[in-house]
């Protein structure tokens, strides 16, 4: 039981001198002061003292982002922990490290910076890092004039059908036409009748080739018309087929795209 001083009153009411009372008082304090030295304080199992408003410990079970056994182990609870408690260097990452984590610079083929931007070093990339069958006409370049680089080239493969019509494929960037030909197919019926030519939209880029009678021939333009080899991105690559005897071939564009 806590020690509690009596009042003046009750004080003087107790029989002994004042010397002698003042002694057991003392030695009431003495007792209390002892048993809580010996562990003898009341508290719940897994409880702490706290202050509370009005300065005075009360008895309190831990909660919130951290809990405590009544050995003293504490515990942080799960996802109590936000990225603005870690302390870390500025644009450094969090790295294991014999299972701890330690604050390093992230370095080599790769970079980062404190928005979390990451940039692949300059040369870094190598051909064992593209995945096979992947590379397109997307990644080329403009081929400017007087290009002390060069670029590389674009090419369009399109089956022509053995009918005369117009086979058309839309260009996704801008190009220009630097060659076409065409491999006749291994039907042995053609004619010179037979003919492929290459059209900016409706007008003719190329002349008007004929097949022959050629079986497996590979045939070129001979002329490319400058003034319509360029075609817009969204513009139409169109393979117009002449029929007399058998048109069908694997139709060849050349190109490389441009500003």
């Amino acid at each position: 039981m806590a020690y509690t001083a009596p009042d003046a009153r009750t004080f003087a009411k107790k029989r002994k001198s004042l010397a002698e009372k003042i002694t057991a008082e003392l030695t009431l304090i003495d007792s209390e002061l002892d048993t809580l030295a010996l562990g003898g304080l009341a508290l719940p199992s897994g409880e702490i003292y706290v202050g509370d408003a009005g300065g005075t410990a009360t008895a309190v079970t831990p909660s919130g982002d951290v809990t405590i056994s009544n050995t003293g182990v504490t515990t942080i609870q799960a996802k109590a922990v936000e990225p603005s408690m870690i302390a870390l260097t500025e644009a450094h990452i969090l790295v294991g490290d014999g299972g701890a984590g330690a604050d390093v610079a992230l370095s080599g083929d790769v970079t980062i910076d404190k928005t979390g931007a990451v940039t692949i070093a300059a040369g870094a990339v190598e051909q064992s890092m593209i995945a096979a069958n992947s590379l397109t006409g997307l990644v080329a370049d403009s081929v400017s004039d007087a290009n002390v680089i060069g670029g590389l080239p674009v090419i369009f493969r399109i089956a022509a059908p053995n009918d005369a019509t117009n086979t058309d494929v839309v260009s996704t960037h801008k190009i220009k036409v630097i060659d076409f030909w065409f491999n006749n197919t291994g039907v042995a019926a053609h004619a010179t009748g037979d003919k492929i030519q290459l059209f900016n939209g409706s007008n003719a880029i190329t002349d008007n080739i004929a097949k022959t009678d050629t079986q497996y021939a590979q045939k070129r333009a001979t002329t490319i018309d400058e003034t319509r080899a360029t075609i817009s991105a969204g513009g139409t690559l169109r393979i117009t087929t002449t029929k007399d005897t058998n048109c069908a071939a694997d139709c060849y564009v050349l190109a490389v795209r441009v500003d």
